[in-house]
This record gives structure tokens, C-alpha cells and sequence, in this order.
């Protein structure tokens, strides 16, 4: 995972934020989520309530959490991806393969059970 990869999605989604764009839905969940969460700050610091330190903080704090959505995003496509490669070579071996492979397709997926329960 390297996070310079987003650095320019994150300053987009913040330009987005200073300029109150609420316009969300070409953002999936965790962008949208920042660029909200970032308007809500922007407009408190604009209002007062909270000072330049805050406003900051609260940005910094936002741009770690969405690295780190986009880091399980990425561990999530990943996992997604090898599942269906598992797929793809079980429902092979289940046409293709020899009958000790199909009863081990069937035992890998549940349809036949080896075991007394």
C-alpha cells in the first residue's frame, strides 16, 4: 500500500470540501464520507467554533482514515479477486478433473461431507 497514489484524489476531494461541493455521487462511500465530514469542519472553522489548529487536526485525522478505508478497499479487491480465481480452477477441476478432484470439489465446497457430525 502506498499512499502517494491517492494524494491526488485526497487534495481533489478537499477542493471539493473548501468549495462546498455536496455533489457526492460519483464518490463511493468512504470519499463521500471524507468530503462531508471535511465541509462539516470547513464550515465550523468559517462560523468560529473552532480555530485553525482544529480545523487541521480534524483534516489530518480525516486524510488517515480515508487512507486507511483505501487501504482495506484495496485488501477487499484483492481478497475478491482470489476468490474467484478459486472459483474459476474449482469449477474446472469439477468439469475437467479426474474423480478424486470432483469428490474434492464437492467436500471444498460443502456438498459432501468426510466427517461424522
Amino acid at each position: 500500500f502506498d499512499k502517494r497514489n491517492y494524494s491526488e484524489r485526497i487534495s481533489m476531494l478537499t477542493e471539493r470540501a473548501k468549495k462546498r461541493e455536496l455533489y457526492i455521487y460519483d464518490l463511493d462511500i468512504g470519499e463521500s464520507s471524507y468530503l462531508l465530514a471535511l465541509i462539516n469542519a470547513i464550515e465550523l472553522f468559517r462560523m468560529k467554533v473552532i480555530d485553525s489548529g482544529e480545523i487541521y487536526n480534524k483534516q489530518k485525522e480525516l486524510e488517515s482514515r480515508l487512507l486507511n478505508y483505501y487501504q482495506h478497499r484495496e485488501i477487499h479487491d484483492l481478497h475478491i479477486g482470489i476468490c474467484n480465481k478459486y472459483s474459476e480452477v474449482l469449477t474446472e477441476a469439477e468439469k475437467s478433473g479426474c474423480p478424486v478432484c470432483r469428490k474434492l470439489v464437492r467436500i471444498f465446497d460443502g456438498r459432501e461431507k468426510q466427517w461424522n457430525s
